[in-house]
Formats: C-alpha cells, structure tokens, sequence
C-alpha cells in the first residue's frame, strides 16, 4: 500500500500522505462519504478549503485537529490519539495503524462487527432515534415532531422510535463510542422479543408496557438499527450472548444480553453471504449524564 500511495501521488506535506493512509485503511470498513474532504471538513468545522490548505502545508495541522480527526473516526477505541499525527514516516504510521487494529487490520470480532454493518448505512427511509417518554413530554404519538435529545439523564425514562420497511425484521443495538468492545443487544432479547415490522413507524416500548430507563456510566453512546431477515436478526440475540455482567452499559430493561467474540463472527459471516441490498443500518448519538 505504501509504495502505491507514494508513487502514484505528489504529496505536499505529511497530513496529505497520513489522511491518505488512513482513509485507505479505513476503506471498505466505512460509507463512502466518510473518506472525502467534505466530511474531514465537518469534523474540523472548516470550509473544505479549509482541508485542502491543511493537506497543502499552508496551514499547519494543529494538535485540536488531529484530536478532531481521532475523534471523528473513532480512533479513540483503538487507544489512539492526536500524537498518530505526530508520526513522520509512512511505514511507521501504517504500522501503527496495523498494530491497534484500524479498519481492514481489526481483529476485534466486535468491533468487526460494527464496521461491516457501519457500511451498510441507508440512506434513506431507515432510522431510529432515542426521546423522553411520552409521559414525561404530555400526550403524543410517535409521529410527533420531537427533537432528538442529544442528553439524557440517567434514570430517565425514554422510548425508541424506529422507521423500517414493514415485513422486514429488526435488531437494536447500543454500545459507548470508545468502548465498542461492549456491545448490548436491546432486541431480540429477553426484554424485547424479535420485532417484526408491521407498522413503518413505531415505538418502543409498546403500549401497556413499562418505560425504558437509561442506566449506565456518563458518556457518548450510540445507538443502531439492524434492519435485515429473520434469521438474520435472531443471530444477534443467540443463547451465546452473556448475560448479568457487572459493569452493564444498557438502558435498563429485563434481560439485554451482550454481543460476544462468537456471535459477532456468525453475524460477520451471515453478513458477507448476503447480497449489499439485504442488511440495512441506521444510527443515533445520545449522551447520558
């Protein structure tokens, strides 16, 4: 990759060559459009000239960029930080890449896992979101233009609003930004049986049933829908996934098991057999407090 990138590019100055590396490293494992300027820009909040200046050596790259960029894709659950950036030579920066599992180089099962079903990211007519309860905003319908809150309170009761193509099935996923290794499967699970989609919108929990309550440590979490066959879906609640860990990361709701090395490997699997149409994904940030 190394000899390719540098023989086949004039590159005008070391971040030119490093977001390349990156960004082919990357690769396959991330939507298109997160491996453009335009969307380096938004993480930088500059204009893309703003990028190109910074890829030219006209502005220089400052150490809140390179945090930027590390937090923008995720680089921080692989024990990396701004100092990546700090590495001159190619050969040095690709082995560290390789060496805490970026993108093509993950070894994670899990986070595998999160980086295949990130690629298959709808683009349209798939989406879920995370709201206060209805009882704590007055009395509405999940139709109801509602902001997404962007904080929760732990302790506080919240539903899942979800948009899907009916007939299809649905899995729903939840796991902290850095700590992707802890995945937990809200549904299937005991908790919340498999879900077959026979309204395009609706809401989670159902009528006559108790609220989800947000629980966990402070932080970023994000949370995502599976949108796939039946069989497909019932692989994310598999009997393997372990149950009543001691440091839980799940809003709290009976039964939610978490993602294990082995079920994430038959996900993967089913996945890559299954045609790109077939598996469709969607997701939401929230930040509990």
């Amino acid at each position: 990759m190394i000899d390719r990138l540098m023989r086949t590019a004039a590159w005008r100055s070391d971040f030119d060559w490093q977001l390349a590396i990156l960004q082919e490293v990357l690769g396959a494992r991330r939507p298109a459009e997160e491996l453009t300027n335009a969307y380096v820009a938004r993480m930088l909040q500059v204009s893309e000239s703003g990028v190109t200046q910074r890829r030219n050596g006209s502005t220089p790259l400052r150490t809140g960029d390179a945090s930027k960029i590390i937090a923008g894709y995720e680089l921080g659950a692989h024990d990396l930080d701004h100092r990546l950036f700090s590495i001159t030579d190619p050969e040095t920066f690709l082995e560290t890449l390789k060496r805490h599992g970026v993108g093509e180089y993950e070894q994670n099962p899990r986070r595998r896992m999160l980086q295949v079903l990130n690629a298959r990211a709808a683009d349209e007519g798939l989406s879920v979101a995370l709201r206060r309860a209805r009882n704590d905003r007055g009395v509405g319908f999940a139709t109801d233009p509602q902001p997404v809150p962007g904080i929760l309170h732990s302790g506080e009761p919240v539903e899942i609003v979800v948009q899907a193509a009916v007939g299809r099935h649905v899995a729903i996923l939840q796991y902290m930004v850095d700590m992707v290794h802890a995945i937990e499967v809200l549904s299937p699970s005991d908790g919340i049986p498999i879900i077959e989609v026979s309204d395009r919108l609706f809401r989670l929990p159902g009528p006559g049933t108790g609220a989800l309550k947000i629980r966990g440590p402070s932080g970023r979490y994000r949370m995502m829908l599976v949108e796939a066959d039946a069989d497909t879906v019932t692989l994310f609640g598999g009997a393997s996934n372990a149950r009543n860990d001691t440091d839980r990361l799940d809003v709290e709701i009976s039964g939610p098991g978490r993602m294990t090395d082995e079920s994430a490997r038959d996900v993967v699997q089913r996945i890559d057999a299954l045609p790109l149409g077939d598996i469709r994904t969607a997701t939401t940030d929230f930040i509990v407090i």
